[in-house]
């Protein structure tokens, strides 16, 4: 199963936020890592100087006393840490087990030769690894194998062989232990300010999200500069950007308002002049033709009614819109049906949505005989779907279908082919409301789909 990270993540400021976390975090292991190894380092050369000091005072002792009291002896100097044993030779071992550099310092604070001193890692022979001695056998630390970390061996002046072996123990945590409270207050610092910094950032730029999808469905929102200098020119782009736009397409709209309410003077004097003239086929022909430019420039002015932005968007019951324009629809003798969806409020300029599905709906009946409405809601997106049993549009028609006066039938006659602006319209208002349409050919019939944002 494909994994999708979790909603609250895909935001901006999560990302940086776990991004500097996740930094902080390696570092601090570094940085820990870096304290133990030292502080492991530290606490072994301290435990070899103690340990060099220790024995070579027990080699000493042992030197000086008789044989016969070197078991009482050598009791006094077991402890949880160190045995040691009387035997006939050193430790048994593999060359490459040998401590050399330890040898000789143990020969060297001892003045002994280094054939009277041994030490190693590792034994190969646990020969010795037991003793007879009850002294030596009731005290605390004598494993049975001698799982040990260091092994030596030195010789007394009489020829016997100490052979002692230590438990150095861990590496201590207290330095670890003491420094991990502020490291962890460090990490705490700086997510805090790093989170604070962030959200500095992050909001007016989710400020800036919201508003472009605002202006995208025809709304202008300006947004209050704030956060830093380049976020903030970035806003103040924005908000001169969308008022040059909203002035442009205002001023492309009522540019086209003008001349085609301008041009109804012109076609009504023509119009008066050529019923004056005697009946012929061509006085019939330039008033059928008179008679084509009132209804493009009818058309033309609905287009821009239906395009003006100036609607005011609220909530609406898309549903309950659906309902009524299809039952308005059959009242009128199409053949409509909507399939009935529970009620969904959807935030839009309802007149322009109600025209724009009206328009489609009715391409639906006249192309394809019939029409069923049906809506569909998820988290993202609603749907509605009008589907018909027409031949369907061919694939190349498909994106031209939308470009103004442009009809599928051949004829050249507006009481059976339209005008060519009922698609063109239609998705002027759904691009206006954030959406757009996509027109699917189907098996059986051809369905035009209105996508619009859930925001």
């Amino acid at each position: 199963m494909k994994w999708s990270m979790p909603r609250w993540l895909q935001a901006t400021q999560w990302q940086l936020a776990l991004l500097f976390t996740i930094a902080v975090v390696l570092s601090q292991v570094i940085s820990l890592l870096l304290v133990y190894n030292h502080s492991a380092t530290i606490q072994t050369a301290i435990d070899r100087r103690l340990l060099l000091e220790s024995t070579t005072n027990s080699v000493k002792l042992l030197n000086l006393i008789a044989p016969e009291q070197r078991d009482l002896a050598i009791r006094a100097i077991t402890d949880t840490d160190r045995a040691v044993l009387l035997a006939d030779s050193p430790w048994r071992t593999k060359d490459e087990f040998y401590l050399p550099e330890l040898q000789q310092r143990f020969a060297d604070i001892m003045e002994i030769s280094l054939e009277r001193i041994a030490v190693t890692s590792r034994v190969s022979s646990r020969a010795y690894c037991k003793h007879d001695s009850e002294s030596v056998r009731q005290q605390p630390f004598t494993p049975e194998l001698c799982e040990s970390n260091l092994y030596v061996s030195t010789q007394l002046d009489d020829k016997v062989w100490l052979n002692f072996y230590f438990n150095l123990g861990p590496p201590s945590y207290v330095l670890i232990e003491r420094i991990f409270p502020t490291l962890f207050m460090t990490l705490i610092s700086v997510i805090v300010i790093t989170g604070l910094m962030l959200r500095r950032i992050t909001n007016p730029l989710k400020s800036l999200s919201q508003a472009a999808n605002k202006f995208s469905r025809g709304e202008l929102s300006e947004v209050t500069p704030s956060g830093p200098e380049e976020v903030k020119q970035t806003i103040l782009a924005f908000n001169n950007m969308q008022e040059k736009l909203n002035l442009y397409i205002k001023d492309r709209l009522f540019l086209m308002a003008a001349v085609s309410h301008d041009l109804h003077t012109p076609i009504t004097t023509m119009r008066l002049r050529l019923e004056l003239l005697p009946d012929s086929e061509d006085k019939d022909k330039l008033l059928e033709t008179l008679s084509d430019m009132e209804v493009i420039t009818q058309a033309s002015l609905e287009f821009v009614r239906e395009s003006n932005i100036e609607e005011d968007n609220k909530e609406i019951d898309i549903s309950a819109l659906l309902a009524s324009i299809c039952d308005d629809l059959l009242e009128t003798g199409l053949k409509v049906e909507y399939v009935q969806h529970e009620r969904c409020t959807y935030f839009c300029r309802g007149k322009a949505l109600k025209r724009a599905v009206t328009n489609l709906i009715n391409n639906a009946v006249n192309y394809g005989y019939e029409a069923k409405v049906t809506l569909t809601v998820n988290v993202d997106e609603l749907h509605i779907a009008i589907h018909d049993k027409g031949e369907g549009i061919p694939e190349d028609m498909h994106e031209r279908i939308f470009e103004p006066f442009v009809r599928l039938e051949d004829s050249r006659n507006r009481k059976t082919g339209g005008t060519g602006l009922g698609m063109s319209i239609a998705r002027t208002i759904i691009r206006h409301h954030g959406g757009d349409l996509k027109l699917v050919n189907q098996p059986e019939g051809f369905t035009v789909l209105v996508i619009l944002p859930m925001v």
